[in-house]
């Protein structure tokens, strides 16, 4: 677990902290720059265990200026670092500038971003995607990538398709999947049909959330496309305690199982005819995708109170719960077993089809101790897409019975002896 920031009380530099028990306990700080570079992004690359950290030299603030890209890497599982990249000069995005920040939107400034984006790494190969001025566009996004571990970097390649100079792309975040595959997503003003967005106008649309995926670790990418469901107006940041021009500051991607999975500042959603500014979320697989991406059901899991637990008297009933609701269709009584014995009775679906109960004849455990659940990935469907596979152990506890105590045998009478007790 590591956690990297800028400094502001000790020169502006980028300090580091890990820690290798889930978070009991850090290490001390391990300072990684001597001067100013903003701390953009930190990630790994799981395969080979190298750590990076993305900055960038925001030469000296404002719209209009210079951005450089760099990096720093950690082969030792961050107890050292090392400065890897230093990539050229560009022009970052913005229309506008409040105080040192450059902002996305002006009349007034808003929106601030200095063309910030993120890093992913996998096998070896790290990605990183960024905004940048391009001509009179106030901002497009582009993907570069190493193949050695963070040294040198490719050319610039652009993933927004949107090529009006009057419409910017800004913010991007990007995330690996252990399958290989990357997904990039963005602020777009495609949809925009105003000359400019203002904050609070519930009925302008403004931007969309794009995004863009490759299935081979960034070698080719298929062909941008809307990532959220509809076009957002620009939402108002009325908290005078925030400062005024914060949207969406940056965003962070990730990739967990089987899963890319995103988040997004939205201001779709009004009270008080005020657009507000919110937190939304969606998702897609890391599978292989088809030239022109379209929704693919997501996998969903199975788990159980029963599992870990005890029970006393065999049972004929066993119920699980389902992360997103079942197509009954897709259901039989075969793909639940209990070691490796089937159901053989018609389950039983609740709670909206979250739920399934599995039913025997005669139960399955007739053995004292350890027993397993089991339903094979793909055994049903469930959120549009097939079940993983589900896996857990419960214990039979057969008490002993109680001995019945015994009388002692009477030795035979003998002249003079006492009788024998009862």
């Amino acid at each position: 677990m590591y956690v990297s920031w800028n400094d502001f009380t000790r020169g502006q530099n980028i300090f580091l902290r890990y820690s290798t028990d889930n978070g009991l306990t850090w290490t001390n700080e391990r300072q990684i720059t001597a001067t100013f570079v903003r701390n953009v992004q930190i990630t790994g690359d799981k395969v080979t265990g190298a750590v990076y950290i993305a900055g960038m030299d925001e030469g000296g603030g404002g719209c209009g200026t210079t951005r450089a890209n760099k990096l720093y890497r950690s082969t030792d599982g961050g107890n050292t670092w090392t400065n890897t990249y230093n990539g050229p000069t560009f022009i970052g995005p913005c229309r506008t500038a409040s105080g040192y920040f450059a902002t996305m939107y002006d009349n007034p400034a808003y929106w601030r971003h200095m063309g910030w984006g993120e890093p992913a790494a996998y096998n070896g190969v790290v990605s990183y995607v960024y905004a940048a001025k391009n001509g009179s566009d106030p901002g497009d996004v582009f993907y570069i990538r190493s193949t050695d571990m963070g040294v040198t970097f490719s050319a610039p390649f652009q993933l927004n398709s949107n090529t009006d100079p009057t419409k910017a792309q800004w913010e991007p975040n990007l995330s690996a999947s252990d399958a290989g595959t990357l997904l990039a997503t963005w602020y777009d003003e495609a949809p925009r049909v105003a000359a400019s967005c203002q904050p609070s106008s519930p009925s302008t649309p403004c931007y969309q959330m794009h995004s863009r995926k490759s299935n081979d670790n960034g070698v080719t990418w298929l062909v941008d496309d809307t990532f959220s469901d509809v076009a957002s107006p620009l939402p108002l940041q009325p908290n005078p305690g925030i400062v005024a021009i914060y949207v969406s500051d940056c965003d962070y991607s990730s990739s967990v199982i089987n899963q890319h999975l995103v988040a997004w500042v939205d201001g779709r959603v009004t009270i008080n005819g005020i657009s507000q500014m919110d937190a939304f979320f969606d998702r897609e697989p890391p599978g292989a995708g088809t030239p022109t991406p379209t929704p693919t059901p997501m996998s969903c899991s199975v788990s159980s109170a029963g599992c870990g637990g005890v029970v006393f008297t065999p049972p004929i009933d066993f119920t699980v719960n389902v992360s997103d609701p079942v197509d009954p269709a897709t259901v039989q009584a075969s793909d639940f077993t209990v070691n490796n014995i089937p159901s053989n009775l018609p389950p039983t679906l609740n709670n909206g089809n979250t739920t399934i109960t599995f039913h025997y004849t005669t139960s399955p455990v007739t053995t004292r101790g350890l027993q397993t659940m089991h339903i094979s990935a793909g055994a049903f469907n469930c959120g549009g897409g097939p079940v993983l596979e589900f896996t857990c152990m419960f214990f039979y506890y057969v008490p002993r019975p109680t001995p019945t105590p015994r009388r002692n045998p009477c030795p035979p009478p003998c002249p003079g002896c006492p009788p024998c007790p009862n």
